[in-house]
């Protein structure tokens, strides 16, 4: 199975989810476990993050992580994602940062979102609209509840994404509802 993570910075799930640093190291060693077990390749955008930290340690068990890269953006750039290329094992290029949550849900089976920020609701309504226009099939969207500030997403989002939104409370419950 395939998965997309997105999710925010270390800082922001800090503030939003009151953890320490040792509880997130804690929390990407137990997720990268399940992972390991469950799925075959992850897609990221490799930045510093805590869902690339997810991907770093999934890599060292012997999974693929596959990173998209922005490499065509004349805008924004990408240079702060250049000291990670080397922490993929296969590289993505999307023409610029609009296109890149396009490239990023291509070829997943599920999108699992541990935390939010600004560019996770962009990366969702990429995904609402490849999703309704038949552009792409995904199973499930798998939220992590404990780091969201609102523990849920907002209801115009959730509603949206009827059918396949399911929200879990612990690890335990990622781990059920990855599919085999």
């Amino acid at each position: 199975m395939r998965i997309a993570i997105l999710g925010s910075s270390r800082g922001r799930v800090k503030d939003i989810a009151k953890v320490t640093n040792e509880d997130l190291d804690n929390f990407v060693n137990n997720l990268s476990d399940i992972l390991s077990e469950k799925v075959s390749e992850v897609r990221v955008v490799p930045e510093n993050s805590l869902y690339f930290d997810v991907a770093q340690a999934f890599r060292k068990k012997g999974g693929k992580v596959i990173g998209i890269v922005p490499e065509g953006d004349k805008i924004y750039g990408y240079d702060w994602l250049k000291p990670n290329l080397d922490k993929i094992d296969e590289k993505v290029v999307a023409q610029d940062w609009y296109w890149m949550s396009h490239h990023l849900f291509q070829n997943t089976d599920e999108v699992l979102c541990l935390s939010m920020s600004a560019g996770v609701f962009s990366d969702l309504g990429i995904l609402k609209y490849l999703i309704g226009h038949k552009k792409l099939e995904i199973k499930k969207l798998i939220v992590y509840k404990p780091f969201l500030s609102e523990g849920k997403l907002p209801l115009e989002v959730e509603d949206v994404f009827k059918g396949i939104l399911v929200y879990a409370d612990t690890l335990e419950e990622i781990e059920k509802e990855l599919s085999v």
